[in-house]
């Protein structure tokens, strides 16, 4: 289709490269994703919020977060305005792929820059640091009390009974 649109002279433009991605995305093929992203680079189009939360989704999924990671932090060193999509699908990855203290990290930073996030996102991360056996109850304490307090000064809201839970690991000092 791409090859058709050069030789018929219709400009190749964000939409369509980001309707392929996505095709793709969904096909969960890896490849022709980044062939597309590549041929989109080739034709001097910038690639936008969308391609790259695509992207960061589709490696998050075939379990390549180190990948999904080395592009969360090349676009903040390019200073690439990243939005809510972007700091959720990565720290979602981070979450399901069992690197719990990167995705605390992000989510503190995302409170930090007054970056509101899915509700869900909340509810992963801080799920799986309550029920996380593997942390010192020290380590999920501070973690805990870190967004507690992170989450406060922004006034940002959270499901009561997670708050509840969140306090409980905090006050028994991480015990649970």
């Amino acid at each position: 289709i791409l090859e058709e649109m050069k030789l018929a002279g219709i400009p190749r433009t964000i939409v369509i490269f980001t309707s392929l991605m996505k095709m793709y995305c969904v096909l969960n093929d890896e490849g022709k994703a980044f062939d597309i992203f590549n041929l989109m680079k080739n034709d001097g189009i910038k690639p936008n919020n969308q391609i790259f939360s695509t992207i960061i989704q589709l490696l998050n999924r075939n379990k390549k977060i180190a990948q999904s990671l080395e592009i969360f932090y090349d676009l903040k060193k390019n200073k690439v305005k990243l939005d809510a999509i972007i700091y959720s699908f990565v720290i979602n990855g981070c979450v399901f792929n069992k690197r719990l203290e990167t995705a605390i990290e992000i989510l503190l930073e995302s409170i930090s820059i007054d970056l509101k996030l899915p509700e869900e996102t909340y509810v992963n991360a801080l799920e799986y640091l309550i029920s996380n056996k593997f942390m010192r109850s020290h380590d999920r304490m501070n973690h805990c009390s870190r967004i507690c307090k992170a989450l406060k000064d922004k006034n940002y809201q959270i499901n009561i009974d997670l708050y509840n839970r969140l306090m409980k690991v905090i006050y028994t000092r991480g015990k649970i």
